[in-house]
């Protein structure tokens, strides 16, 4: 009762995605400060797949897969502004930041589920007066054009920074 706008997320405990051991390792082919493209060798169904631990702030970026592919291109991007086309975030909302991930070797049908390890920087928060509890990230949906937002959970904090846990009907553009 006294929480009421704190996403039930926050309140529990979260155990991240484990990474098939059979499957090969995510390899970096292309990486710049705003851009780092990497290759899957292989998925399997029904498996996670550890697709990226970089550029920030993502710390992982996990996907589970409808079926069994090969040589998945992985490519995620920090955007300097909101994306154009985009409409604004909801009233009251302030933007940390803009990214994107894409699969480009896949289609949105081949991931039944993807989560993601992120962080805000303290320095951010205590900028904009933005209380810890209060982050949310969100997905832009195309068919809605609408900034859609996501399950959230706070993992860790360091002295510099806030992780968090959040759980993706596929990719796209995120705030």
């Amino acid at each position: 009762e006294k929480l009421p706008s704190v996403p039930v997320m926050h309140m529990d405990f979260w155990i991240p995605p484990k990474k098939d051991p059979d499957l090969a390792e995510t390899i970096a082919i292309s990486t710049s400060p705003t851009q780092v493209v990497y290759t899957l060798p292989q998925t399997r169904k029904d498996a996670w797949s550890l697709l990226v631990s970089s550029p920030a702030p993502f710390e992982k970026v996990w996907a589970r897969f409808n079926r069994s592919l090969s040589n998945v291109r992985v490519v995620t991007e920090t955007l300097e502004s909101k994306p154009p086309g985009t409409p604004d975030l909801p009233p009251g909302r302030i933007a940390n930041s803009f990214f994107r991930v894409g699969i480009e070797s896949a289609n949105p049908a081949d991931i039944s589920v993807a989560a993601v390890v992120a962080f805000v920087d303290k320095s951010w928060l205590n900028a904009n007066q933005v209380h810890k509890r209060s982050i949310e990230f969100n997905r832009f949906d195309k068919q809605q054009n609408a900034w859609v937002p996501s399950l959230t959970k706070r993992v860790r904090e360091t002295s510099e920074r806030l992780f968090f846990a959040v759980m993706l009907p596929g990719f796209s553009d995120l705030a």
